[in-house]
């Protein structure tokens, strides 16, 4: 009736049937609404923890977000970047948007601090955060540890903290071959040191397959 009505477009909601005909179909629905409640209750959970990481973000580094953008509908339009957490609203919005979707978490499109910045420390914790959420729970759950094990002990974020604090104290005439290369990496605010999307457990099940 709608399709009637209003526009051609609703009777696109008519293959719906196709899945309450096919069986398999069905037992794909059943199977996710099942776990319905499990499912509303962990996006319940990323619901707070976004909105947590934006008030941080919008209290201590609203000036680190800048993200490009192009004007709309302009195909050859030069890229430019705008502030994207001016407020909290905006915040939220960003850090849902950007934060979820990128592979290394929100650290992706804020600006890459100095280390000589009083917040230095602050904003590397606040990127590993999000950093360690960023690989797939069942990619370690389904391997020779599970994701607990992982993230305590593979990708620690207290232990990249404490090895950050180790190359600031430590005698550069003293580093290892590592240390050297992290210690230059941190001074001209280079964050790709970091495993992303890596680990030494799945890295090891791969070779072995």
């Amino acid at each position: 009736m709608l399709g009637l009505v209003m526009h051609p477009f609703f009777y696109s909601v008519l293959l719906f049937d196709v899945v309450y005909r096919e069986e398999t179909l069905l037992n794909v629905i059943r199977s996710v609404t099942r776990n319905g409640r499990s499912i509303i209750l962990t996006a319940v959970l990323a619901l707070i923890l976004v909105y947590m990481f934006s008030i941080i973000g919008y209290m201590f580094f609203k000036d680190d977000f800048i993200v490009t953008v192009k004007k709309k509908l302009l195909i050859q339009a030069k890229r430019r970047k705008e502030r994207a957490c001016d407020s909290l609203r905006m915040c939220i919005v960003t850090t849902l948007n950007q934060g979820l979707r990128n592979g290394g978490g929100i650290g992706d499109i804020l600006r890459a601090p100095s280390s000589e910045e009083a917040l230095f420390v602050a904003r590397v914790t606040y990127d590993l955060l999000f950093f360690l959420r960023s690989s797939n729970r069942t990619a370690f759950d389904n391997k020779i540890v599970n994701f607990e094990d992982h993230i305590k002990n593979e990708h620690n974020m207290w232990h990249y903290l404490y090895f950050i604090v180790l190359i600031k104290v430590k005698d550069p005439t003293e580093f290892t071959g590592p240390e050297s290369y992290v210690s230059d990496m941190v001074k001209v605010s280079n964050l790709e040191w970091f495993p992303r999307l890596r680990a030494i457990s799945l890295a090891a099940v791969e070779k072995e397959g």
